[in-house]
This record gives C-alpha cells, sequence and structure tokens, in this order.
C-alpha cells in the first residue's frame, strides 16, 4: 500500500522585516561551507558569493536583496 501524503501550504517566502540579524555574513560562510562538505566547490568572495547570498535571500523573503548584516 502507498501512502501519499498531501503538500502543506508553503512556509517560504517569509514577509521581510526591516533588519533581520539571521541573515548575516556568518550565515552565508555557513551555507557556502555545508555547499563544500556535500562536495561542491567552495563560494569564495565575489560574484558567487553575490549569487548566492542572491538566492538564499529570495529564497527566505518576499522582497528585494539586501546585503546581509
Amino acid at each position: 500500500m502507498t501512502v501519499t501524503k498531501e503538500r502543506s501550504s508553503r512556509t517560504y517566502p517569509l514577509s521581510a522585516p526591516e533588519a533581520d540579524p539571521r541573515f548575516s555574513d556568518v550565515l552565508i560562510e555557513v551555507m557556502a561551507d555545508l555547499l563544500h562538505h556535500h562536495g561542491y566547490p567552495y563560494i569564495e568572495d565575489g560574484p558567487d558569493r553575490e549569487a548566492l547570498t542572491a538566492a538564499l535571500h529570495g529564497f527566505l523573503y518576499r522582497t528585494t536583496v539586501h546585503s546581509p548584516a
């Protein structure tokens, strides 16, 4: 017997606060380290790090990209 799990509504993106101290350079560094740990090339500072920041911000919040705190 196969059980099909019904998808719940999405949690993300969140409404963006004025500032969110959780969205920081440390968070971006941890994400870069996590990707590297899983076999992806390390993401250095520069265009790739900026793209990672934009992608994560776009996933988390309903707004335009802001630099990490």
